[in-house]
């Protein structure tokens, strides 16, 4: 696809892109901000491509860019939203093991947004590392509301261009979209900048070594993870949880 030309917009750089959806930083004015491209015209990619975009504006939650214009370029549809400042969570990685103080941070911000998303009867449904970012402030936001899959409707195939490892066990294509999968990948990505490490099995997620962290806090990340998702806590438990330790 050729770069997009939508008025007032310029500059187009391109940040990346998937099977579905390319991704753009553009200029307007003095600012940057993310234009987002649906590179299909399938009648159904057209239609979740503007369900994901009005749930993303009406969600109006600071730890996610909303979206702030739809449109179409050319006959693609297209969606503009804030371009976060910053480096991606990846990046953390290399600076090892994120002490607690900071770790309860991202936490807490990450669980906050969750419980937004679930309460609005949706999950994430692609949360890891790729899809969040440290801003300039240090805050760690999310660039989207990943599948913003309906609670209880059958997921679709898994993105397999996503790890694994940050997936609960239950995503699979056709099983009924719950809560409870958003919260292992969350207790996943957090595992994992305990220990300064990404992850790379699901395995290995339940004997990471987390003894420097406070017990209760060991304790609630690694009650995130449970194989069986009814033993999980809710994302609302969870956020009230970060916010108390």
């Amino acid at each position: 696809m050729q770069t997009p030309r939508i008025d007032g917009f310029a500059d187009f750089e391109e940040l990346g892109r998937s099977s579905l959806v390319a991704g753009y930083r553009a200029k307007r004015g003095n600012k940057s901000w993310v234009v987002e491209v649906l590179l299909t015209d399938h009648e159904r990619a057209v239609q979740e491509f503007y369900r994901t975009s009005t749930l993303a504006t009406r969600l109006t939650h600071p730890g996610m860019p909303p979206i702030q214009a739809m449109g179409r370029s050319e006959g693609k549809p297209f969606r503009v939203r804030e371009y976060v400042e910053g480096r991606p969570v990846s990046a953390l990685f290399g600076e090892g093991p994120l002490p607690q103080e900071r770790l309860l941070t991202t936490a807490r911000a990450l669980a906050s947004v969750l419980d937004a998303l679930h309460r609005r009867s949706h999950i994430h449904a692609e949360l890891g590392p790729h899809g969040l970012r440290v801003d300039s402030a240090g805050q760690t936001r999310f660039l989207d509301p990943g599948r913003a899959w309906p609670v209880g409707r059958p997921l679709p195939e898994p993105n397999k261009m996503l790890s694994l490892a940050y997936q609960a066990p239950e995503n699979e294509a056709g099983t009924p979209a719950r809560p409870e999968s958003d919260v292992y990948s969350l207790g996943a990505c957090l595992i994992a900048l305990a220990t300064g490490r990404p992850a790379k099995e699901r395995e290995g997620l339940a004997k990471a070594d987390l003894s420097h962290l406070s017990p209760a806090l060991r304790v609630l990340l690694k009650s995130m993870i449970l194989l069986p998702p009814a033993e999980r806590p809710s994302s609302f438990t969870v956020h009230q949880c970060f916010q108390q330790l």
